[in-house]
């Protein structure tokens, strides 16, 4: 990998993980605290770019969890909203 696609690799990486956190929800299960997310960043199978994923929230079950995001969509661009 070229040192500019690994620049944007990482670039791409931190968009996507910012976009993430942007829709962090905080809550306390049997006296636990979670980070719930209805959003998901990985590399792709071919290792060529960051996929953004987008759903229902999770609901801190595992289980459940994995059921929602099995149905996350793939998203194009991590735009962030204004503040």
């Amino acid at each position: 990998m070229s040192p500019d696609n690994m620049a944007e690799g990482v670039e791409a990486e931190e968009r996507c993980n910012n976009w993430q956190e942007a829709t962090r929800k905080e809550t306390t299960r049997f006296g636990m605290n979670y980070s719930l997310f209805n959003r998901a960043c990985k590399l792709n199978q071919a290792k060529t770019m960051v996929l953004g994923y987008e759903g229902d929230y999770e609901t801190g079950n595992s289980k459940e969890d994995r059921e929602i995001r099995s149905r996350w969509k793939v998203v194009k661009t991590f735009a962030l909203a204004q503040s």
